[in-house]
């Protein structure tokens, strides 16, 4: 079944707009595919001399304007979402409208693939419903609002007949439920989480995922167990030095979370967009800059939650004169900021990513970069633990509501301070204007990052591993 993500600016522009007076009024929203998502692009409400009809207990739009909403899905392969209000209720998709749906059955006679949604929003409630051409009756579509956590009165979505099978355990998670409730529990097991890099930070995430009890977790790391990561990833031991890093934590996971469905990928993750589509959640913790930029573009692209830890140690002089750990959030759609609205893409950084091992020696030798930069950054098990209780503090908050997602977390290990920012979207934003909701959309020939990578089929299976040659993946940098 069709579901729909839909970013929290796009709930206030509808709300801004549709319930502004008693009137019924009609927004079209354009959809673009992720997988067998779709997500909503962009909110264009009808202006008053567009509409036909615009009174308290009936709207529609001109004729023309129809057509060329549905011209404009079809010449941008975008898939039509049509809302209209109830300000003044009711709460349902009245027969009336019932009728106006089914007189929409002319565009699904001409076009097989085009999916066309309709919505009614309410004061309080948000309906979005399929015409399926099969039975000739409107269903239910579920919804997701990305970023509700950031809207003062978010609508209430309205519930599928479809019910969720309860699989938690009330004996094991016993006091998992004391805390978040038994439908907060449910929810953190019904939520696929993603965990890219799997290293000291993301080690330590694979173990706080199994005590949330998260039961669909997607691992990726192309790295191998070296002797030097064996204090730093818990469940490494001597023995398995050469063993992939996400088959270790694939294989302890399902130990602790017997009835999991793990997936190990050992790609870089830019080579590896198609184990993201059907992720909730990505939780990154990661060394290297070049793959946290190539996230940041996939979750605006996919409106898909993420959640970015790491850790940072400076040594001067042989003392440590800087010690911190960072947590950021990253709500596509919403007034946070990401990667390129805070800056963090250090190119220079970026550039030597891609360097040989000889092509570095060259720059130090010639003086262009300095010597460190042939030496592993330093790294201790108690702080990438802080960073990864952080984070995952971050996806309870976000999973089950039960308190406000923070959008930056900065933790001074030096004076053992913790500070929550507040970060804000940049307005001249290239990712945040150019590609939000844009989802398996082909980028248009002039734009300079037409390489991205594009989702393709993923394998379904639970337990599988996915090997290929050995490949670096990406480190975390400072602002």
């Amino acid at each position: 079944m069709t579901t729909v993500r839909i970013p929290a600016d796009a709930i206030t522009t509808l709300q801004d707009t549709l319930l502004q007076d008693d009137r019924e009024r009609i927004a079209f929203c354009p959809c673009s595919a992720s997988g067998d998502s779709l997500l909503v692009s962009s909110v264009d409400p009808v202006p008053a001399d567009e509409m036909a009809v615009m009174t308290p207990t009936r709207c529609a739009v001109t004729e023309a304007t129809d057509r060329q909403f549905i011209e404009h899905c079809l010449a941008t392969d975008r898939h039509p979402l049509i809302v209209h209000s109830h300000p003044a209720g009711p709460d349902r998709f009245t027969d009336q409208d019932q009728d106006a749906i089914a007189a929409y059955t002319w565009i699904t006679d001409l076009v097989d693939d085009l999916t066309i949604l309709f919505g009614v929003l309410t004061p309080s409630q948000f309906h979005i419903t399929q015409w399926d051409p099969a039975t000739e009756t409107p269903v239910p579509v579920p919804a997701r609002i990305i970023g509700a956590w950031t809207l003062s009165d978010p609508p209430e979505i309205q519930p599928t007949t479809e019910t969720e099978t309860d699989t938690v355990d009330p004996a094991v998670y016993d006091r998992n439920i004391r805390c978040f409730l038994e439908p907060g529990q449910q929810a953190l097991a019904d939520t696929h989480v993603a965990v890219v890099g799997c290293g000291g930070i993301g080690s330590l995430l694979a173990q706080h995922l199994a005590g949330l009890g998260v039961q669909t977790v997607t691992f990726i790391d192309p790295d191998q167990i070296e002797s030097s990561n064996l204090p730093r990833i818990p469940q490494a031991r001597q023995g398995d030095t050469g063993a992939y890093k996400v088959s270790i934590l694939q294989e302890q996971y399902v130990q602790r979370v017997p009835d999991a469905a793990t997936t190990a990928v050992t790609t870089p993750v830019q080579d590896a967009a198609s184990y993201l589509q059907d992720v909730d959640v990505i939780l990154a913790g990661l060394d290297r800059i070049t793959p946290r930029m190539w996230l940041n573009r996939y979750a605006t692209e996919h409106l898909t939650p993420y959640i970015d830890a790491g850790s940072r140690i400076d040594i001067t002089d042989d003392q440590v004169t800087d010690m911190a750990a960072y947590i950021q959030t990253i709500a596509p759609g919403t007034d946070t900021a990401c990667f390129d609205c805070l800056d963090r893409g250090d190119t220079e950084t970026m550039r030597r990513e891609h360097l040989s091992r000889d092509e570095l020696e060259d720059e130090v030798e010639q003086g262009y970069i300095a010597e460190t930069a042939l030496s592993p950054e330093p790294a201790v098990i108690h702080l990438n633990g802080i960073a990864a209780s952080l984070a995952a503090e971050t996806l309870t908050k976000l999973v089950t509501g039960y308190d406000t997602p923070p959008s930056f977390l900065h933790y001074d290990g030096l004076h053992n301070d913790l500070a929550r920012l507040t970060t804000h979207r940049n307005t001249h934003c290239y990712t945040c204007t150019r590609f939000t909701a844009t989802g398996d959309t082909t980028p248009p020939a002039d734009d300079p990052e037409i390489d991205l990578p594009r989702p393709r089929s993923a394998q379904t299976d639970t337990q599988s591993v996915y090997q290929i040659p050995d490949a670096v993946t990406a480190y975390f940098d400072h602002l």
